[in-house]
Parts: structure tokens; C-alpha cells; sequence
């Protein structure tokens, strides 16, 4: 497993996907990202999505958590792509992360994954 947090759609973050993925390799990790998914204004969540799915595919398993940079465009975005938590919502299900989690995803979820228990909070951001 993989933590990562205050990333962007940059050059940096572009680095760091990569040596999380030269790191996992084939191997049956996941990722978590604590926080601060994108500071650009507006944010835009679908295309963070495919910068994830670029490095580490579309089928990798990652856990997020929101930040206060990410809250205004949590739920809803006005693209009607649903915000951050509807792409890693689908993301959750395309992977079958759901299946191991209960809450509100990023927000106030308990998640029992590979054996860890991983703690998605949002207290103070929402």
C-alpha cells in the first residue's frame, strides 16, 4: 500500500503516480490519498480520475479521503459529473472496494481492506 496526499493534475503529482506504480508493480496494492485531491478553482474531479487511471489504471484500488480543498466539489459539480465522490463512488464499484467499506465515502466511512482497516474521515473539511 501507497500513501500519497495534498496531490494536484502537475507535474509533481505525475511523478510521484509514477513511482507509485514503478513501487506496486504487479503487485495486489492500493493507494490512499489523503486530502487535497486538486487545488485548481474550479477543481475538475473526472479529469483527476483519468490522471489516476493514466499511472495506475483504471481498475487500481484507491481509498480517498476529503480535504478542504476538495469539499466544495465533493458532492456536486456544475459539469453534472457528481463531484469527487461520484467518480471515486464509481470507482469504489468498478473495483469492489464497496463491498468492504460502509459510510460515506471519503467523508465518514470505515473500510476493512486486505486486512487493514482504513478510516475515510472528513471531520473539520465538511
Amino acid at each position: 500500500m501507497a500513501f500519497i496526499g495534498d496531490t494536484d493534475v502537475v507535474e509533481s503529482s505525475r511523478a510521484v503516480l509514477t513511482s507509485v506504480s514503478d513501487w506496486m508493480g504487479d503487485d495486489e496494492g492500493f493507494l490512499v490519498i489523503d486530502a487535497d485531491l486538486d487545488y485548481n478553482n474550479p477543481a475538475d474531479p473526472v479529469g483527476y480520475a483519468a490522471l489516476l487511471d493514466e499511472y495506475l489504471g483504471e481498475d487500481f484500488p484507491i481509498f480517498v479521503t476529503v480535504g478542504n480543498h476538495d469539499s466544495d466539489y465533493w458532492w456536486e459539480f456544475g459539469d453534472g459529473s457528481g463531484g469527487f465522490s461520484k467518480v471515486f463512488g464509481d470507482r469504489y464499484e468498478r473495483t469492489g472496494q464497496s463491498e468492504f467499506c460502509a459510510g460515506e465515502l471519503g467523508v465518514n466511512a470505515v473500510c476493512f481492506y486486505k486486512g487493514i482497516l482504513l478510516v475515510e474521515s472528513g471531520i473539520g473539511e465538511v
